[in-house]
């Protein structure tokens, strides 16, 4: 039997580094042509190790990441909360400015009142 391409396949099932009881799957597929007096037992090892090292280095480049979106999407969550918060303040702070202004402070409250008794106050 002469054998003129080789198939090989290769996966890891890992946990996903965020989510809770999710896995990840990286997986490949190698195809090969072998030509005349190529080893097809040295062909299929060599290519198995190949397409574990490219598993081996998806799985590391996925896991990192997801766990760097998963940093930005907490990231902008947290932004958009915090933006959302100072708008609520300024809001609530111009409403309280508004109702001060509104209001009008009793005299003895006024600044720069010349009353008597505060003429009093002012020599004791």
């Amino acid at each position: 039997m002469n054998v003129t391409e080789i198939t090989v396949h290769a996966s890891r099932t890992l946990p996903h580094p965020v989510e809770q009881f999710a896995n990840i799957r990286p997986s490949v597929t190698l195809k090969a042509d072998l030509s005349d007096g190529d080893d097809t037992a040295e062909c299929v090892k060599q290519l198995q190790r190949n397409a574990e090292l490219l598993v081996e280095e998806h799985a590391v480049l996925l896991r990192s990441s997801l766990q760097e979106r998963d940093v930005m999407e907490r990231e902008a969550n947290e932004i958009t909360s915090l933006s959302d918060n100072i708008h609520r303040q300024t809001q609530r702070l111009e409403e309280l400015k508004e109702r001060r202004d509104e209001r009008q402070a009793p005299a003895w409250l006024e600044w720069g009142n010349t009353s008597e008794d505060d003429q009093k106050g002012e020599q004791l």
